[in-house]
């Protein structure tokens, strides 16, 4: 070999040296990168979602997860309701039917929203804080069916909901009463007794008595009194719906 060539040899070596450095440094980097990027994807919550346009009319500070827990129980119900194939945006809360209220850190209510494309609306009831020592209930998202004739807007497309799909195992009184709902009633004081028709997250439903009692036992049992006799006036045994009465409202606490 001659001295030149071997000169030259030499000196790509050590030029090369470098590169093949970065190179090994720049292997491990790539790794850690696409690792990471997978784990990223398989993280995310890839179950479909209906979008709800106007769903900050709720609030500004509803958190993410309560709207991604409404926008996918909407798809699931959109999806039982229909026979063909749809995108899932284009929903909209209708004007004038958000009814809310904040108590203790919690909020709650409830909206109409309506699918234009689709011809079809659905009912939603909502729980959420900010507070994350605050405890929610179970099921702090649920949708269902319209039950009042009055606010179907489109006309009846055969909804079918949790409620629907278990209807036998539910008593037909509560699901006429609904039509009813929310009902106001007033006791002592002017205090103002708001029942409301709920459904769970299995489908079974109850009505929830909303009053201003601050704790006082005596003014929830006066409460519980004048919605039973409502029920009653139906011809309804008011033993056999399912009641709640949150003893923690004060100052505003109820739909």
């Amino acid at each position: 070999m001659s001295v030149s060539r071997f000169k030259r040899r030499l000196s790509d070596y050590f030029e090369e040296k470098p590169k093949r450095r970065l190179l090994i440094l720049a292997i491990p980097f790539v790794i850690v990168v696409i690792v990471a990027s997978i784990v990223y994807f398989l993280s995310l919550d890839h179950t479909p979602r209906f979008r709800i346009d106007n769903i900050s009319n709720v609030s500004p500070s509803i958190p993410p997860d309560t709207v991604r827990d409404m926008e996918q129980k909407l798809y699931k119900l959109v999806e039982r309701n229909s026979s063909d194939s749809f995108v899932g945006s284009g929903a909209t809360i209708r004007d004038g039917s958000i009814l809310s209220s904040a108590n203790n850190d919690i909020y709650n209510g409830e909206f109409i929203v309506d699918i234009d494309g689709l011809h079809q609306s659905y009912y939603v009831q909502y729980e959420w804080s900010n507070n994350e020592s605050v405890k929610l209930s179970s099921s702090p998202v649920v949708l269902s069916c319209l039950h009042d004739a009055s606010e179907i807007k489109y006309g009846d497309f055969k909804c079918m909901d949790n409620f629907s799909f278990n209807e036998k195992e539910h008593n037909d009184s509560a699901r006429y009463l609904a039509q009813y709902s929310p009902h106001v009633e007033t006791i002592k004081d002017n205090l103002m007794v708001i029942i409301s028709y709920r459904v769970y997250s299995t489908g079974s439903s109850y009505f929830q008595i909303s009053v201003d009692s601050c704790g006082d036992e005596n003014i929830i049992s006066e409460a519980i009194a004048v919605t039973k006799k409502w029920i009653s006036s139906f011809n309804i045994d008011p033993d056999s719906i399912e009641l709640e009465a949150p003893n923690n409202l004060c100052n505003g606490g109820g739909l």
